[in-house]
């Protein structure tokens, strides 16, 4: 059995079963000139304790500069520069930093800024893990913990799309690795993007 049949098949699961999967979305025009991008609509609104993992590299594009971006955006049909979003991550190769921050919209499309961390990325697989709290996001990477976003107009609860840009989720259909994960509650999720699929997962994972 290939693994894109068994993604087609996983991906009949129910989640009431506590696990589906989708292979990935198709990339569209991204927020910036060259960039391609994802939109992911979620099941439901994030909720305490919640998971989102992505799993990837950055993408190709280099022009206008190197860089990837996450958001978390309100609602489920987001117009990027139009939207509010909860956190805005960017590693800006360019800059030799990393910036983590929200957007608000407004005339000249300017991000709050919450911290300026080093460059944490290099051109090598990373894992990006965000998992939710009642006052802000806890952000690691490949385990490492590094920076704790707390919310300002928006929090989690509104949050229904992730947009990824510019990162390379992988192209090989990757199903049933992560079936079952530690859960400490009813209704915790992990929400994974990577290995060319997306994942609802029942629990909450580290990767």
């Amino acid at each position: 059995m290939n693994s894109l049949l068994v993604v087609l098949l996983l991906g009949l699961l129910p989640l009431a079963y506590g696990y589906k999967c989708d292979p990935l979305p198709p990339q569209v025009a991204g927020a910036h000139p060259g960039m391609m991008a994802r939109y992911f609509t979620l099941p439901r609104k994030l909720r305490v304790s919640d998971t989102i993992i992505v799993r990837g590299k950055i993408g190709p594009s280099t022009y206008p500069y190197k860089r990837f971006w996450i958001d978390l955006f309100v609602g489920t049909n987001p117009v990027y520069w139009n939207s509010f979003s909860s956190l805005h991550f960017t590693p800006q190769y360019d800059l030799n930093k990393t910036f983590i921050g929200d957007y608000q919209p407004n005339p000249g499309h300017v991000f709050r800024n919450d911290v300026y961390l080093p460059l944490l990325f290099t051109d090598k697989p990373f894992l990006i893990r965000i998992l939710v709290q009642r006052d802000g996001y806890l952000i690691y990477k490949d385990g490492k913990f590094i920076h704790k976003m707390k919310y300002t107009k928006y929090n989690y609860a509104s949050v229904q799309t992730i947009f990824v840009q510019n990162i390379d989720l992988g192209t090989e259909p990757c199903c049933g690795v992560r079936k079952r994960c530690p859960s400490t509650g009813a209704g915790r999720m992990t929400f994974y993007f990577g290995d060319g699929v997306v994942e609802y997962i029942e629990g909450g994972c580290i990767d």
